[in-house]
C-alpha cells in the first residue's frame, strides 16, 4: 500500500470511477430490460418500435441480443461492485495507516523537541560547571596566596586602639 495523500486521492478517484461505472451499468441494464419488456409485450407479430415493421423472424434475434446485453451488464456490474468494495477497503486501510503514521510522527517530533530542550539544558549546565570550576580554581589560588600572610589579632586590636586615641587628639 502506497501511503501518501496522493495515493489516497488516487484511490478516491478510482472509487468514484467504479461507482460511476456501476451506475452506468444500472442505467443501461434498466434501458435494456425496458426494451426487452417492450419487445416481449409486442410479441413476434408486433411492430418494431424503431422501424415499424413486423418483428417476425427478428423477434428471437432482438430478444437474444437484449438478454445478452443484460447478462453482459450484470457481469460488468458485479466486476465494478467488487472493484468498488476492494478500493474502498484499501482506501480505508491506507487512511488508518496514514493516520497512525501521522500520530507516530507527531509523537517523535514532540520527543525530538524535548530532547533538544534537554540537550540545551545540558549545555547550559556544563557551561555553569565550567564557570564555577574556574571560580573555584581562582579562589583556591587566592587562598594559597594568603597562606603566607601572618595575622595577629592582638596586634591588630592594639593598632586599632592607637588609631582611636590619635583621632581624639586630633579633635
Amino acid at each position: 500500500i502506497a501511503l501518501s495523500e496522493n495515493a489516497i486521492s488516487s484511490l478516491d478517484e478510482k472509487l468514484k470511477k467504479a461507482h460511476s461505472d456501476k451506475s452506468f451499468c444500472i442505467q443501461k441494464g434498466k434501458e435494456a430490460k425496458d426494451k426487452l419488456a417492450q419487445i416481449e409485450e409486442l410479441g413476434i407479430e408486433g411492430e418494431c418500435p424503431v422501424c415499424t415493421q413486423t418483428l417476425g423472424d427478428h423477434y428471437d434475434h432482438v430478444s437474444d441480443s437484449l438478454n445478452a446485453e443484460i447478462a453482459h451488464l450484470r457481469t460488468e456490474y458485479k466486476k465494478y461492485d467488487v472493484e468498488e468494495k476492494n478500493t474502498e477497503d484499501e482506501s480505508n486501510t491506507c487512511k488508518k495507516v496514514l493516520a497512525g503514521q501521522r500520530r507516530t510522527k507527531d509523537d517523535l517530533l514532540k520527543k525530538q523537541s524535548k530532547a533538544q530542550e534537554a540537550a540545551a539544558g545540558l549545555v547550559r549546565s556544563q557551561e555553569s560547571i565550567e564557570y564555577y570550576s574556574q571560580q573555584i580554581t581562582k579562589i583556591k589560588g587566592e587562598i594559597a596566596a594568603c597562606r603566607n600572610i601572618f595575622y595577629d589579632e592582638n596586634e591588630h586590636n592594639e593598632i586599632k586602639l592607637q588609631y582611636e586615641k590619635l583621632l581624639t587628639v586630633k579633635t
